[in-house]
């Protein structure tokens, strides 16, 4: 190839990057932003890295869920307010899935607001977890008023309401 064609490709390659679409429109990447906390919509913010996930541990009899959620209206570079729910549940049977409510051992959801502002709830005192749906990649949870209190303050509490999807993983 002559220096000329490859000069001429080599800038229609440049300016075709500055032509590649970027959307600007307020539409969160959700995942699952029918869910709240405390009556606030919240979501997986996927841009950030965060993955909601389910992992069933069948050799120990349990199974992690895990979630990083940020409220619904916030701005996509927002690192703050987060919400990260951890609950530990009974290992799930594959062979029986639809609307299997889930029997759950314990967890806790942390409250962030700001670099080392944090608030606590490790004590689910009500609601009800279950599988809506299941593939072998992903599941999806319904919470069903899970109300988790921080053990400091009996009156402070959350509680996580609505329809999540994880993503699935067995070990």
């Amino acid at each position: 190839m002559n220096s000329r064609f490859k000069t001429v490709l080599f800038f229609i390659a440049f300016f075709s990057l500055g032509l590649t679409s970027c959307s600007n429109d307020d539409t969160p990447d959700t995942v699952g932003s029918d869910f709240t906390i405390n009556g606030v919509n919240y979501y997986n913010r996927k841009n950030t890295g965060a993955t909601n996930t389910f992992i069933n541990i069948a050799s120990q009899g349990r199974a992690g869920i895990q979630a990083e959620l940020y409220p619904t209206p916030s701005d996509v570079d927002d690192m703050y307010p987060l919400y990260n729910v951890e609950i530990f549940v009974e290992d799930i049977d594959l062979n029986n899935l639809s609307d299997k409510q889930l029997n759950i051992l314990g967890g806790s959801v942390v409250h962030i607001t700001g670099i080392m502002q944090e608030t606590k709830y490790n004590n689910i005192v009500s609601g009800s977890l279950y599988i809506k749906e299941y593939n072998s990649e992903k599941i999806t949870l319904e919470f069903g008023h899970v109300k988790v209190v921080n053990s400091e303050n009996e009156d402070d509490a959350v509680t996580l309401n609505g329809t999540l999807i994880f993503d699935y993983t067995e070990l």
